[in-house]
């Protein structure tokens, strides 16, 4: 066990709050807390971080050369963790991001999701899109969907994944897991190959460019259930970024992408009251209400579906600022995070 690995368990065993580990050689390891990201008193040399490399992804130095980073899912003692690791300062040095993996998949309840998101489950086909900037806890929303259905019903559940975070275990479904690089080259092929797969149920990573975003609404549009992320601040971003994908014709795919849709799942992780921790806040945007799908359906009556949810008149529709209220009424959020998030601050006077 190299000492940049032991004072990586060591961080673990301290029960510290982090979401993930900034590594560079001859920088202090900094950890990312609900307050900031803070330094430890580690500095790491060359040798340090090769050596952990080494440990966890044999063939990194492969990989770095044939492409300017990697990505990779290990364990380091029975710890699972996903690894992001590049080259910085001209090539000079080695930076690596490190993140802690759970053992399993949580539950809806167990996260703070609102109870309501089971209604989209219920679906039979459509896309469901969880939505939020980066580590704002996307994968970890998509695991408790999927542990959802597994505990509901029968179904064939294929993923692609980059990498592979929560490992499944079957119980009332069937799980196939796939890994980019590994198992398929691209989201797109690995959608292409899933279909022939006999799937219920599909979940991809992220919806990074055109060819995937078509192939999850032609698969939703085919009798499949889809999840998927995507990078946006709301739900109504989603829809507008998914229908940037189709460059000019946008306006006229927004009725058949409104009808595949069953609903968007935005987030964002908090610093909780105890700046100990962190505190999921969602918007949901149920799709399949009839006015929030119409406004959907046309291009430029979208602006309306927002104003819909904001108002929180939709059926199963919850608005950022309802979930940040009741946040800051269980005292779980302070008011000025809660000001600081929320685009309407207004209403929390």
């Amino acid at each position: 066990m190299s000492t940049l690995g032991q004072h990586i368990l060591d961080l673990v065993a301290k029960e510290i709050v982090f979401t993930d580990l900034r590594i560079e050689e001859r920088k202090p390891v900094m950890i990312r807390t609900p307050v900031g990201w803070k330094p430890t008193d580690y500095v790491p040399e060359h040798e340090d971080v090769t050596m952990l490399l080494n440990a966890m992804q044999k063939d990194w130095k492969a990989r770095l050369a044939a492409d300017s980073h990697v990505d990779f899912s290990t364990f380091l003692n029975n710890i699972r963790l996903r690894g992001h690791v590049c080259r910085v300062m001209g090539g000079n040095a080695l930076c690596m991001v490190i993140r802690r993996l759970p053992d399993a998949a949580p539950k809806i309840e167990g996260i703070g999701l609102p109870i309501v998101v089971e209604t989209f489950l219920r679906a039979p086909s459509g896309l469901i899109l969880v939505t939020g900037p980066t580590s704002s806890g996307k994968t970890t929303t998509l695991a408790a969907l999927l542990q959802r259905i597994n505990e509901m019903r029968a179904a064939h559940i294929v993923t692609i994944e980059d990498p592979i975070e929560y490992v499944f275990e079957d119980k009332q479904s069937v799980f196939t897991q796939r890994e980019l690089s590994t198992d398929v080259p691209t989201f797109s092929s690995g959608m292409e190959a899933a279909m022939r797969q006999c799937p219920d149920v599909i979940l991809i990573g992220e919806i990074r460019d055109q060819d995937t975003a078509f192939a999850a609404v032609r698969a939703a549009e085919s009798g499949r259930l889809v999840l998927a992320s995507t990078h946006s601040q709301t739900t109504i971003g989603a829809v507008y970024k998914m229908l940037s994908f189709y460059g000019a014709e946008a306006q006229s795919k927004a009725a058949s992408f409104a009808h595949s849709l069953v609903g968007i799942i935005a987030q964002a992780l908090l610093p909780a009251t105890d700046g100990e921790s962190f505190v999921l806040a969602s918007e949901v945007l149920n799709a399949r209400d009839p006015q929030m799908q119409s406004y959907l359906s046309q291009y430029d009556q979208i602006k309306q579906a927002g104003n819909l949810l904001t108002t929180g008149k939709g059926t199963h529709c919850i608005p950022f600022n309802r979930s940040l209220q009741a946040l800051v009424s269980a005292r779980r959020i302070d008011e000025s995070v809660a000001k600081g998030f929320s685009a309407m601050p207004v209403q929390f006077t």
